[in-house]
């Protein structure tokens, strides 16, 4: 897999429309991914923060929430 060179994509889109939540959707998939939780779950706050109350938005708490719990499970 290419998850550097999408990642690179991913963080220069952000750059271009930081207020296009499908681009921290974009980048949660990568950081979930790389198994980096806590990156994952900053990209979910962001993508919530610009699109709560969508089926997506929904969708987006779940996968945060899921992601927290990881991130909880990680650090004993």
């Amino acid at each position: 897999m290419h998850l550097d060179a999408a990642l690179d994509a991913a963080r220069t889109a952000v750059t271009l429309a930081p207020d296009q939540p499908k681009v921290y959707h974009l980048l949660s998939l990568i950081h979930l991914r790389q198994k980096n939780y806590q990156a994952a779950v900053a990209d979910l706050d962001a993508y919530i923060k610009l699109d709560p109350n969508s089926p997506d938005g929904q969708t987006a708490k779940q996968i945060r929430a899921d992601t927290e719990h990881k991130v909880d499970n990680s650090h004993p």
